[in-house]
């Protein structure tokens, strides 16, 4: 049998990289990054709904205000939204449901594709000794989404996705507004107009466009044609309008 005798390894060396090394990250996905506004012109739109009591018309045991001159003047914009950021991709946590609540309460979803939707809403009356009576103010909300986003093999163009008419380009018209230097540099935008079949929320949720990228959206509604109905005529009286944004 042999013994070996192998002298120490330990040395007091230090030995030094000649790199530091450097973690880097980025979050790919931060939505829902929404920012959401009533638009500015919409309190004022929305006072001094006067008319002359002369002026109702009797239908089905209600007197029926339609208010033709004042609203020959037009819509104003309501409930608006944009993404602050693009997003990495479409996908969860990205698409707006908006919805109103209605006079019996429920939640009515505007959807989205300019369709006019008639919704009412509750409405409070003062009598002319101060007693409390109820009726509806009934309105038109025309709503609409909007998608842009870069596709994936493209780098020579952006892409917008807007429903038909004005509502549908005041969506993409936000996109733009408050975020057109995402698509400085990247070129021309190709537009595609969509019709009320087409779904644009899709595209947000990752669905319909699965190549896209820097994917960013916008909302927009518009109030307009307002009615109101009562059995017991009021001298003065007032209605809220309450909606609520959620994003999925």
């Amino acid at each position: 049998m042999f013994f070996v005798s192998a002298p120490s390894m330990a040395k007091n060396t230090q030995f030094i990289l000649p790199n530091d090394m450097q973690f880097t990250g980025t979050v790919i996905n931060t939505a829902p990054n929404w920012m959401w506004q009533v638009g500015p012109a919409a309190n004022a739109w929305a006072s001094n709904w006067d008319i002359n009591s002369a002026e109702g018309i009797e239908r089905n045991g209600e007197t029926v205000f339609t208010y033709n001159e004042r609203n020959s003047k037009g819509r104003t914009a309501f409930v608006q939204g944009y993404t602050k950021t693009p997003a990495a991709t479409g996908g969860a946590g990205l698409a707006p449901i908006v919805s109103i609540t209605s006079v019996d309460g429920k939640g009515i979803v505007l959807n989205g594709n300019t369709t006019p939707q008639r919704i009412d809403i509750a409405a409070t009356g003062r009598l002319y000794g101060g007693a409390t009576t109820f009726g509806v103010l009934s309105l038109v909300i025309e709503s609409s989404i909007a998608a842009s986003y870069k596709k994936a093999g493209d780098a020579s163009h952006w892409y917008m996705e807007n429903y038909k008419g004005s509502i549908g380009w005041a969506a993409a018209s936000l996109i733009i507004e408050n975020d057109g230097n995402s698509y400085a540099n990247v070129g021309p935008m190709k537009a595609m107009y969509r019709d009320v079949s087409y779904d644009i929320l899709s595209v947000l949720q990752g669905k319909s466009e699965p190549n896209a990228h820097t994917v960013m959206g916008a909302f927009t509604s518009h109030l307009g044609k307002v009615e109101t109905r009562w059995t017991t005529v009021p001298q003065t009286w007032n209605a809220a309008l309450i909606a609520q944004v959620k994003i999925q």
